[in-house]
């Protein structure tokens, strides 16, 4: 029985050790290259963050120039506004709660790894979305507001023109934009965040393969 007892005794002593030596190698690969990866992606949100200034002289513009007539387009800049400001509220919680001890646990670590993942996924989609509902939005409200051009052009074409002329070129350009807006932002959220989240993901392996 004494001799149980002492196995029992040693293996609940080492256990803890093996978790402080876990913990320990885990917090010095983050030291080593997570928390400085981390670290550029909140610098990186605070730039895009102080990028959202530039829509207010845009809204004011909107809502107190043309006579009032394009009021609806300074609503809608004021709520994509909003849109991305909570968008990056969020996405800097998840990034500061990555900085604190707790994540330096593996599993806490993953599940906001995976978190950011989502994150990104949603910001590349919404981006690109946004572009053919802005087309859209400012065609139609600009085409009931403004008056028409003296000549006849693409968006305003004269009587004898075929009715599918319209829609379809309004359709090739919200297409091209949208494509184009697509890889621009694929490249821009890799360089601001894609890279440094490879980086996270390798050191998790790093700490897996320990």
């Amino acid at each position: 029985m004494e001799l149980d007892e002492l196995k029992y005794v040693w293996r609940s002593a080492a256990v803890p050790a093996v978790r402080d030596q876990q913990h320990s190698a885990i917090a010095e690969i983050l030291q080593r290259g997570g928390r400085h990866a981390v670290g550029t992606m909140k610098r990186n949100l605070g730039r895009e963050t102080l990028l959202l200034l530039l829509y207010a002289p845009l809204i004011i513009w909107y809502f107190a120039g043309f006579h009032g007539k394009l009021r609806e387009l300074g609503w809608f800049v004021f709520f994509v506004l909003i849109f991305f400001a909570v968008y990056y509220y969020i996405k800097n919680r998840l990034l500061s709660a990555m900085l604190l001890p707790e994540a330096q646990v593996k599993t806490s670590l993953e599940r906001q790894v995976r978190g950011l993942e989502r994150l990104l996924r949603f910001y590349l989609v919404s981006g690109t979305l946004l572009a053919p509902l802005s087309l859209i939005f400012l065609f139609f409200l600009l085409y009931q507001r403004l008056p028409p051009p003296l000549h006849p052009n693409l968006f305003y074409p004269s009587r004898g023109t075929p009715g599918w002329q319209l829609p379809l070129s309004l359709g090739i350009i919200t297409a091209g934009c949208t494509v184009a807006l697509y890889f621009a932002n694929r490249w821009y959220i890799k360089t601001l965040y894609g890279r440094h989240l490879t980086r996270l993901k390798a050191l998790l392996e790093e700490i897996t393969a320990q």
